[in-house]
């Protein structure tokens, strides 16, 4: 805008209205973001507060000063001051550690089966902690920038006004820092208890377990029991039962962003609000476990030699999974509940108004989770006599893996089970076959993604049209030459063509809060079409 007073100076907008501090106020009312840098007369980072306007102090209104994007080299000093500041980001991690540990054979050479029975056994201890902090305070004090247009505040894109954590985007360092330490005692036993005579049969166990004692959760245990059975000369069974236990990262246990979200909210028709997100972490958190069983086979038949199959079955059923549900799924698990979920305690709405000011988005002690699938693997190589006069080789290779399952639970939800989701197909496939024949050589190497579901929860014909997401089938060439010279040194000159036939990826509508319409390919599929690579290698 032009400056009223006629002199033809453009001024900020905003300034038209100068609004006054109770006006920036009133503009962000019930707008709640975490404390910056933990101050201690608001209570720690982790609780909310209000922000004093939609785009900081008044004195940020009153120092506005116009920027010109048009054109090169017409951003003043003093716009580009205006809108830049240093920020800097400091981080601190400390970690003791203290181990003991014993290993050996506890019987004789012998053993009293097919060998030595072999043990391990030990303590462990480890201290970790960290702290993180970012500079100027300003920028951690006022959220995300806000529109206001009742004040003169407007086109803040919604990827910013929602997408932030303060005022400038893409820069945060939130201040947290947390800590814990955990004493270990673990131990390990291998037992071969047969072998037959001739030595084409044999079977051992191997049996291991672990105690862990965190500083914020307590007690947990960890085991493990696992078979291995020669069944006859070229066929082999292997299976395992074990509890398994991961540790909360630091991110999970102590992280905290606070940005800008949308969402849709049944207690009020339906509709959708602006409202602020706090995502990080929870230090309430306990260590996932896991039971898994695996169970596989293993044939290399005598009467084929260089052929080898495998196939092994897993079953993964996860309690206490950790992670986050996202800001409308707790809105909407805490409305199915009639507002008696756990979850309902991450919402903080307005007593007056009863709109949502703040959602935590925090890590979770998600109720259950479970996959299960087959991995299969095929192995096949030969030495072929095609060129009397030159040594060759031939080797094919097939990875592939079918899920059956992939599901969450949230407490007091059903299950969702997004195996063959857009992103993660239910099956993949990687064949290649490599030939070398003397200093030539290449190989051949064929990718295939399935068909999979754009969104488990749709109904085709009634939600969306379509809800396919197609195939993909890649080809990758590689051809080479090695070589070397009479002095002894090699070199090697290969030509690598990835995806040769420029095969696209299934393309699907997408829409992104800072552009516009688009379509996205998940990045398991080949988005970047037919490339090559020439290497050249030289060694002495």
């Amino acid at each position: 805008p032009v400056d009223q007073t006629g002199t033809g100076t453009i001024i900020c907008n905003v300034q038209r209205y100068n609004p006054t501090p109770a006006e920036l106020q009133a503009a962000v009312a019930g707008y709640l973001v975490p404390a910056p840098q933990g101050d201690a007369s608001l209570g720690g980072p982790e609780d909310l507060v209000p922000i004093p306007g939609p785009i900081g102090p008044d004195n940020v209104i009153r120092d506005c000063t116009p920027m010109n994007i048009l054109g090169q080299g017409n951003v003043s000093r003093q716009a580009a001051n205006y809108v830049q500041s240093q920020k800097e980001g400091f981080g601190h991690v400390e970690q003791d550690f203290a181990e003991i540990l014993f290993t050996g054979d506890i019987t004789g050479e012998d053993g009293i089966g097919a060998g030595p029975f072999g043990l391990a056994v030990g303590a462990t201890y480890r201290k970790q902690s960290f702290w993180q902090y970012g500079a100027p305070v300003a920028l951690m004090a006022y959220g995300p920038p806000r529109n206001a247009p009742q004040i003169g505040i407007r086109g803040i894109p919604p990827g910013f006004s929602g997408g932030s954590a303060n005022l400038h985007e893409f820069s945060t360092v939130p201040v947290i820092s947390g800590g814990y330490n955990v004493w270990e005692a673990f131990a390990e036993l291998n037992l071969p208890l047969w072998e037959s005579d001739s030595g084409g049969q044999r079977f051992e166990i191997d049996v291991a377990g672990r105690y862990s004692d965190y500083s914020t959760s307590g007690g947990i245990n960890s085991n493990k029991i696992g078979l291995n059975f020669q069944v006859a000369q070229g066929f082999r069974i292997r299976a395992t039962k074990s509890r398994d236990v991961r540790e909360p990262t630091f991110a999970e246990r102590f992280n905290l962003q606070g940005g800008g979200g949308n969402v849709d909210d049944p207690e009020n028709g339906g509709n959708n609000f602006e409202t602020t997100v706090t995502s990080g972490g929870n230090p309430d958190l306990n260590p996932e476990e896991a039971d898994t069983i695996t169970a596989g086979f293993v044939v290399t038949p005598t009467s084929a030699p260089g052929f080898q199959f495998s196939a092994d079955w897993y079953q993964i059923d996860l309690s206490g999974a950790v992670g986050q549900l996202g800001a409308q799924r707790i809105v909407d698990e805490c409305y199915a509940s009639g507002n008696t979920s756990d979850l309902c305690a991450l919402i903080r709405r307005d007593p007056v108004t009863t709109l949502i000011g703040n959602i935590k988005n925090v890590f979770l002690n998600v109720n259950k989770a479970k996959v299960s699938g087959i991995d299969y693997e095929l192995l096949w190589s030969k030495e072929t006599n095609l060129f009397s006069n030159q040594s060759e080789s031939l080797s094919f290779r097939l990875l592939a893996g079918k899920q059956f399952e992939d599901s969450t639970t949230v407490s007091g939800g059903t299950p969702r089970d997004t195996a063959n989701e857009f992103g993660q197909p239910d099956f993949t496939a990687i064949a290649s076959l490599r030939y070398l024949v003397g200093s030539f050589g290449f190989n051949l190497q064929e990718r295939y993604i399935a068909p999979s579901i754009l969104d488990v929860d749709w109904v085709e014909g009634v939600d969306i049209n379509d809800n396919s997401v197609e195939s993909q089938l890649t080809t990758d060439l590689t051809l080479l030459y090695d070589s070397s010279f009479s002095d002894g040194a090699n070199w090697q000159v290969s030509l690598a063509i990835t995806n040769l036939f420029n095969v696209d990826p299934p393309v699907v509508a997408s829409f992104g809060q800072r552009f516009s319409s688009q379509g996205a390919a998940p990045n398991n599929f080949d988005v970047y079409g037919r490339r090559y690579m020439v290497n050249f290698r030289y060694s002495f």
